[in-house]
């Protein structure tokens, strides 16, 4: 009768902890899927914008740039993911001759710019040259993004420029680049399946997300 009475109590116990555990399982599954989709609609998103004629940054109104069409296709890939918003931001890096101030073309001793340093990013000036950096916003936006313009710009020109200067440093024949960059930001507000007041005690019903994806492509590249 004892172990019996034993049993009873144990099972009594561990009951309920297998059931929010189960309960817990079945939270982070649901989480994890919102997360996933979410991740998938913005990588598809900026892949979309940065397949050639998919993006032209010379339009005037969202449909002539193509705002619309990305924004439709991501839409697509979210599924029925509540509470969606999407922000687009379009930086475009000039090409630029990265070690000379004036933006001249290197001469054909490519050892000609001994101070061009193209594995140190700290040779790069933070103070714009002759203009030409930093941004402060980017060349086009749609949405509320929390991106922060200037910085962002900086740090990537700087990426830019020093992928320039590695192919100048390669061949005398190089010509740098022109490079358009997309970032699609994805929110949305996730909102706990089961309502578990243990969980919300811990952590809010609801929380906002925010999921980005960058992806660069040459200008001049040619129709995939």
């Amino acid at each position: 009768m004892n172990k019996k009475g034993q049993a009873l109590v144990e099972m009594a116990i561990i009951t309920p902890l297998l059931l929010i555990m189960l309960l817990g399982m079945i939270e982070v599954g649901h989480f994890m899927r919102n997360y996933m989709v979410a991740v998938n609609a913005s990588r598809e998103g900026a892949r979309f914008a940065t397949k050639a004629r998919n993006l032209n940054i010379d339009g005037k109104t969202p449909q002539q740039i193509g705002f619309t069409d990305i924004i439709s296709h991501t839409m697509i890939n979210l599924g029925d993911l509540p509470d969606v918003e999407i922000a687009i931001s379009v930086f475009q890096y000039p090409p630029t001759w990265p070690c000379d101030p004036d933006s001249r073309k290197p001469p054909e001793n490519k050892d000609a710019w001994p101070n061009c340093h193209c594995l140190d990013p700290g040779w790069i000036p933070e103070q714009p040259i002759q203009g030409k950096y930093p941004a402060t916003q980017p060349q086009l936006t749609y949405g509320s993004s929390e991106i922060d313009f200037t910085s962002y710009y900086n740090r990537h020109y700087k990426s830019h420029l020093q992928a320039t200067c590695s192919l100048v440093k390669t061949s005398t024949q190089a010509v740098p680049i022109e490079e358009i960059e997309v970032v699609i930001e994805v929110f949305y507000i996730h909102k706990q399946l089961l309502g578990f007041p243990l969980f919300t005690v811990f952590v809010p019903e609801e929380v906002e997300f925010r999921v980005p994806t960058a992806m660069r492509y040459a200008e001049s590249r040619e129709a995939e």
